[in-house]
């Protein structure tokens, strides 16, 4: 999401849980077992679900610890959470076509 390699992206994981290791790690195991439980019985076929929701949570906690971690209202890292934009296409008349 930084545009870090492998091992920059370690590092900075390490910088963001760093005093925050023990609850990172418990809400990391505490999402992952509601998800299990809420999900075995319906069966393996959804465990595709279940793993698009791991990653969603994952990336959602990556950002909650980004944001406690760096001034979340700074002007200059607020502009790096956006994506970039691309141009909306015009609006098409009936003419157009």
């Amino acid at each position: 999401m930084e545009g870090r390699g492998p091992l920059d992206a370690f590092r900075r994981s390490s910088e963001l849980v760093e005093d925050r290791w023990w609850r990172t790690a418990g809400t990391l195991v505490l999402g992952w077992g509601l998800l299990n439980v809420a999900f075995f019985p319906v069966g393996l076929v959804l465990q595709v679900f279940t793993l698009s929701l791991t990653a969603l949570f994952g990336t959602l906690l990556y950002f909650s610890l980004r944001a406690r971690k760096e001034s979340p209202f700074d002007s200059a890292s607020a502009v790096t959470y956006l994506p970039p934009v691309s141009p909306t296409p015009a609006a098409r008349t009936p003419a157009d076509l």
